[in-house]
């Protein structure tokens, strides 16, 4: 086994590690969150579905109008709430 040294300062190594933990924890509670009915998004695939800025993706989550899922840091999306949400933002036309 081989080993790898990294020249790096305390504040470094300790973003690196929040970061990858936070990494790692988001995914394990997506993996969690797959297995049921309800797929689970991250804040940029919700963003993309959506067409939104993370701002405007925050200020939904803070007026609850879509589900999230608060157990994790980053903040999980459920899709099917998304989905519901742009449904009700569908302006019905008309034919003349």
């Amino acid at each position: 086994m081989s080993h790898i040294i990294i020249q790096t300062t305390d504040e470094e190594f300790k973003h690196y590690l929040s970061k990858a933990y936070a990494d790692g924890y988001a995914r394990a509670v997506k993996e969690h969150c797959s297995n049921t009915k309800n797929e689970w998004l991250t804040k940029d695939e919700a963003m993309k579905l959506l067409n939104v800025t993370s701002s405007t993706l925050d200020n939904l989550r803070h007026k609850r109008l879509i589900e999230y899922n608060r157990s994790s840091r980053p903040f999980l999306y459920s899709r099917e709430s998304l989905e519901a949400y742009m449904r009700s933002k569908v302006i019905a036309t008309s034919h003349v």
